[in-house]
């Protein structure tokens, strides 16, 4: 028997000033980001982070919203889109 996963958001936009961080459509700081994740990992177990991030962002700041969310216990993953699809991507020689 599976138990189903619960996924929440964490997206990261590139400001002009900064970057802004919201979880749950929430505008949070980063400091308060760890707390906000270790009190859903005691809420939800299988809680998972999915953490959306505009192209210019620091991989720096995405990497420590994962390991925020590892010190959590939190499963995370980067979802990756990408603005508009590609038609001069060549994948042969």
């Amino acid at each position: 028997r599976y138990s189903s996963v619960e996924k929440y958001i964490v997206s990261i936009v590139r400001g002009t000033e900064r970057n802004v961080i919201y979880f749950k459509d929430e505008e949070v700081a980063l400091e308060t980001l760890a707390e906000k994740l270790a009190a859903l990992a005691g809420e939800n177990s299988n809680a998972t982070i999915v953490i959306s991030a505009d192209g210019g962002v620091p991989f720096e700041l995405v990497a420590n919203v994962m390991a925020m969310a590892e010190r959590a216990g939190l499963a995370s993953f980067i979802a990756v889109s990408g603005e508009g699809s590609r038609k001069d991507a060549v994948f042969e020689k």
